[in-house]
């Protein structure tokens, strides 16, 4: 809170790809975010907001550093949040729909939130890249023998009207 009572100035970044070009979402990800981390640089600045959260720029930097090892720095572009209740754990992605994948949810689940959130930054590596489209009755694990079942339907938490539920 502290920090940012200092704000005095800001930097509205967008990338945008004009005209005919082959540039993917995850093409256009990573420039932003080496945009956006040449940008935290500066000692003046006090963080950035993406994704629906703000992140300081030490954390944003260095989560993005992945992108030199041709690894998606998933925590900086999507964002997990997770809540509790009487039935269980459950989590929503933010950012997916960038990537024009429909975000995803898991509801009242019995697996503790951290598992929830590595579980949920797996898949949204996997879908980003290897430019997986889930469907509606489909299923998803990360063996052959898990199969969780996805199923669409109104949104119960983030921002998407719609979400991919899987039952994990």
């Amino acid at each position: 809170m502290e920090e940012t009572a200092k704000h005095q100035a800001h930097i509205l970044l967008v990338v945008m790809p004009l005209g005919e070009t082959d540039a993917t979402p995850v093409d256009v990800m990573a420039l932003y975010s080496k945009l956006a981390c040449a940008a935290l640089a500066d000692e003046n600045s006090i963080g950035i907001y993406t994704s629906g959260t703000v992140f300081a720029p030490d954390f944003y930097r260095d989560v993005c550093s992945s992108l030199h090892e041709s690894e998606l720095p998933i925590p900086a572009w999507i964002f997990i949040g997770l809540y509790g209740s009487e039935e269980g754990n459950s989590a929503y992605t933010i950012g997916l729909e960038q990537f024009n994948k429909m975000e995803l949810e898991i509801l009242n689940s019995e697996h503790e939130p951290a598992d929830l959130h590595a579980f949920l930054c797996n898949i949204c590596d996997y879908l980003i890249s290897q430019n997986i489209t889930l469907q509606d009755g489909e299923t998803i694990g990360f063996s052959t023998e898990e199969k969780l079942s996805i199923t669409r339907s109104p949104a119960v938490a983030g921002v998407a009207e719609e979400t991919l539920k899987i039952d994990y």
